[in-house]
């Protein structure tokens, strides 16, 4: 059985890092200051994809919704005092241009690189020329695969994958970003194309992220929903393909040293080739991420998670609009579920994040040591 080592956990996907905002948590209920959040930052919703899969695609394309958050409004980010900042968006983000301030991608890493005290990360398709000093301002960066089949990349994203790797070979991984990361979507579609994957990636430092597509309603998910009851998994019809696959590769990984310690080292993988056991429900009576995980989209909404912010019907308000006190007023009522009356909607993602966070305010024994606050 392939697992992940704990020592390497700190490259991938952890979700214990949400207790890096225990402070920001304490000072927020004690002291009502509203600095020292973790932003996903939309700078545009403009995009060269047209993924099958995306969560905005009702808004991304270049010939559609054109909103862009203004340059000259960068500073209300910058009164967040925020402790980091991860530039994605409902876009490919790096597209970002505000014709009336004249103003680039460049422009605004270098800004907020200037300007605030956060570190930043960046999510990106990987098909976009980056100058290496804008690059080398980020800390962290993940770049959106999900296959290797050109034929599979093509038709789900209308764009060439060999023109993705060009840019992941000669312009990320020479960059001087300590944190390289791919993104892996693990649907029905690309599961026997994470062999090639590894292959491909081995001799490399990047850290591989593996992911169940997001079952958000508002997508068209080419979804693997895998539930466990008790020890045996009760799924739809793709799970006996889901398992049967999965073990093949496992028993072809561990046949080949230098991949399978790849695997374990740099992949989260081993996570999906043992049948463990999902909480049946989010138990966390609040939801804490609210009050210090803020979405800014580009026409300056601010939501409390990505289920809200594609539903588009539940925000904490405007950043242009409303002062900081009013935001941090309003994230309260998500905090307490009166907005969101209940945890449904939070069955991965920040519903894990607050059930985890809820245990540590229980027992002073639940730490977690780093500095790592992209979450």
């Amino acid at each position: 059985m392939l697992e992940l080592k704990s020592n390497d956990s700190k490259k991938l996907r952890n979700q214990n890092k949400v207790l890096n905002y225990k402070d920001t948590y304490f000072s927020t209920i004690n002291d009502g200051k509203n600095v020292g959040k973790f932003i996903e930052f939309h700078p545009s919703d403009i995009c060269n994809f047209n993924c099958s899969f995306c969560s905005y695609k009702k808004s991304n394309s270049l010939s559609g919704n054109r909103v862009i958050y203004p340059f000259d409004q960068l500073d209300k980010l910058r009164m967040l005092d925020p402790k980091a900042i991860t530039i994605v968006g409902g876009g490919e983000p790096t597209l970002y241009y505000d014709k009336e301030n004249r103003k680039n991608f460049g422009d605004l890493v270098q800004y907020l690189s200037e300007h605030t005290n956060a570190k930043l990360g960046l999510i990106t398709n990987g098909s976009t020329i980056i100058k290496k000093e804008t690059l080398d301002k980020f800390e962290w960066l993940r770049i959106s695969l999900d296959y290797t089949n050109p034929t599979s990349y093509l038709k789900s994203k209308g764009y060439t994958l060999k023109k993705v790797l060009e840019k992941i070979n000669n312009q990320f991984l020479k960059s001087d970003v300590s944190k390289i990361g791919i993104g892996y979507l693990i649907n029905n579609e690309n599961l026997e194309e994470i062999y090639d994957l590894l292959k491909y990636f081995k001799q490399t430092r990047v850290n591989i992220q593996f992911r169940k597509t997001c079952p958000i309603e508002s997508c068209d998910c080419p979804l693997l929903q895998v539930e466990d009851k008790e020890d045996e998994v009760n799924t739809n019809d793709l799970s006996k393909y889901f398992f049967e696959t999965m073990k093949k590769l496992e028993e072809i990984i561990c046949k080949e040293p230098d991949l399978e310690k790849f695997v374990k080292e740099q992949t989260n993988l081993g996570d999906y080739f043992k049948k463990t056991k999902q909480p049946k429900e989010i138990t966390a009576k609040k939801c804490y991420t609210s009050l210090f995980r803020w979405i800014v989209r580009p026409e300056g909404s601010v939501f409390p998670c990505v289920m809200c912010a594609t539903q588009n019907n539940k925000k904490i308000g405007s950043i242009f609009e409303d002062s900081l006190k009013v935001l941090q007023e309003e994230s309260f009522k998500f905090y307490h579920y009166e907005k969101c009356t209940t945890n449904d909607c939070c069955k991965i993602g920040q519903g894990v994040q607050n059930d985890i966070f809820e245990q540590s305010l229980d027992s002073s024994e639940i730490k977690y040591e780093s500095n790592d606050f992209f979450i």
